[in-house]
């Protein structure tokens, strides 16, 4: 297994409040690691009238302060593009060493969404 993808992990932050005293939503870049990146499948799904196309991905990632602290409510961002963590599990063997991560990224729009 050869960890030749940089990805940058992108951490949920609430920020300061808005113009509507909400609290503002953004993701600093918490740090860098490398994982294996083994392509899924791309779907689309059509609900409420309204048609969605997601590209899919697993990454395996070794297992560090940084990993740990992962959740879905953080992004990842390689390969040009900024994904959404769909769920995280630890990898069996290699007495739990590694996490296999799985994301996705709509690509039916043209441009990335932050």
């Amino acid at each position: 297994m050869l960890l030749d993808v940089l990805v940058t992990v992108l951490r949920h932050t609430k920020g300061a409040r808005g113009s509507f005293n909400e609290p503002e939503v953004t993701w600093p870049e918490a740090g860098k690691v490398y994982a294996a990146e083994m392509p899924v499948s791309s779907d689309e799904t059509a609900a409420v009238g309204q048609e969605m196309a997601f590209e899919r991905a697993s990454l395996r990632m070794r297992r560090n302060s940084l990993t740990d602290a992962m959740t879905t409510r953080d992004r990842l961002s390689f390969r040009g593009a900024t994904w959404e963590i769909a769920g995280k599990r630890s990898a069996g063997g290699s007495r739990r060493a590694f996490y296999h991560v799985d994301v996705l990224r709509r690509i039916d729009t043209d441009r990335d969404e932050e």
